[in-house]
């Protein structure tokens, strides 16, 4: 009977009830406690992750506040950019730095492109999973707790926070009423599939990003309701719920703000390829998953125009460091990001900062800002323009320089640390 009483104490302390003095009292008053079955896994590594959890809860209570306090009193804000692997995601903690922040970025897990993330916890995440799969949401809130402990502003996407979601997308709903209750700013952003909704996304138009999907509720949220269940209990916690380009239509009351950076220092001073208009075209197109992007189309359109005797010569990028995507631009004519989504992608403004000319479809020119170079094509259109582009109708050297200067005025680093500024003083 005690051991059976011991395991519901762990069970309640370590899933429901935040510690106190009151808490504690409460579940040693109930007597029913004595004869509850837990349903809490019984082995040792449970009761070890159990317990560290217990521990921190304990005295995260004082230290959550404490360490706040302390730097206050030292003039330092931490902030936290978290948890999706997104490429533009160590940027933006640069971003944040050069406003004076301690800016760090965690991350649960990592994709194939980049791997400069501050706290990279997806060897551990892994581990925990794949041995002892019932310890993660402990392992998982331990994480948090600790974040709560060294930073002052956190930064998520949509899909989740550092603890388990109870759904496929979404912050936890206990992150989210910790990070009320110790009075930490939380900002939030959209990167697409973790907004993006079927109904939605087919209601703006022939072109988009669901009408050529080959699973839809796999690459993105897609259900409405669900969205709107993730979003709920967002609304009343984040200081500012962040979008931009298509992904506006997704999040109620958005905060209309561009967050994509890039270093352009990294970058070489625009190099003109001086191409004579009739001579080999070459394009490059670097999809991540090719029915986003209409590559079919793309390539329909190439075939076309090569059964008319123009030479044109299509390199691919998939699946690859983005190292080779940039040499990649470097030695082509032209870039084409996508022909169906309705608003650019990061692709694209890496492309410019090369000093490439960009083919890519947006939906309304209301969506971009301003000195953006837009060569804009659909499925409609593609191999007309495809076919000017090659007799020499636009200045492809004059296209590729505008695109650098945009991306120097408008997503350089300290363009967009201007605009996270004035995000703060939202």
């Amino acid at each position: 009977m005690l051991t059976r009483f011991l395991r519901y104490l762990y069970h309640e302390l370590a899933f429901r009830h935040a510690p106190g003095a009151k808490g504690l009292l409460r579940l040693l008053r109930n007597r029913k406690a004595l004869r509850h079955k837990s349903r809490a896994p019984r082995s040792p590594r449970w009761f070890f992750f159990a317990s560290a959890l217990i521990a921190i809860r304990i005295s995260a209570v004082v230290l959550i506040p404490f360490f706040a306090w302390c730097r206050a009193k030292l003039g330092v804000r931490r902030s936290l950019w978290g948890v999706t692997p997104i490429l533009t995601l160590p940027l933006l903690a640069r971003c944040d730095r050069l406003l004076g922040h301690a800016a760090e970025t965690l991350v649960l897990a990592r994709y194939h492109i980049t791997d400069a993330f501050d706290w990279d916890l997806s060897t551990q995440q892994r581990w925990i999973v794949g041995k002892f799969p019932d310890c993660y949401p402990l392992w998982a809130e331990c994480v948090f707790l600790f974040a709560l402990m060294r930073f002052d502003v956190f930064h998520y996407f949509y899909d989740r926070g550092i603890m388990k979601p109870a759904a496929r997308f979404g912050i936890n709903h206990r992150e989210l009423a910790l990070l009320r209750r110790y009075r930490k700013q939380l900002f939030t952003y959209a990167y697409g599939a973790d907004v993006r909704t079927r109904e939605a996304t087919l209601a703006t138009g022939d072109w988009n990003f669901c009408r050529d999907c080959d699973d839809p509720g796999r690459y993105c949220i897609c259900n409405t309701e669900e969205l709107a269940e993730s979003m709920r209990p967002v609304i009343p916690v984040a200081k500012a719920m962040n979008a931009m380009g298509d992904m506006l239509i997704y999040v109620p009351s958005p905060n209309h703000f561009n967050y994509w950076p890039v270093d352009t220092s990294c970058f070489k001073p625009f190099q003109p390829r001086n191409r004579a208009p009739g001579a080999r075209l070459v394009l490059a197109h670097a999809p991540n998953h090719e029915h986003f992007k209409g590559t079919k189309y793309l390539l329909q359109a190439i075939e076309n125009l090569q059964r008319k005797g123009l030479a044109l010569e299509l390199r691919r990028a998939q699946h690859v460091p983005n190292e080779q995507v940039l040499a990649l631009f470097e030695e082509v004519d032209v870039v084409v990001d996508q022909l169906v989504g309705g608003f650019f992608g990061y692709t694209a403004l890496e492309a410019m900062a090369v000093g490439r000319p960009v083919i890519t479809y947006v939906r309304s020119l209301d969506l971009l800002l301003p000195g953006f170079p837009l060569l804009n094509a659909t499925p409609d259109n593609i191999e007309d323009i495809l076919e000017d582009l090659y007799h020499g109708k636009y200045d492809l050297d004059a296209v590729g320089a505008a695109g650098q200067a945009y991306v120097a005025d408008q997503h350089s680093l300290y363009s967009v640390a201007n605009r996270l500024k004035r995000l703060y003083e939202f």
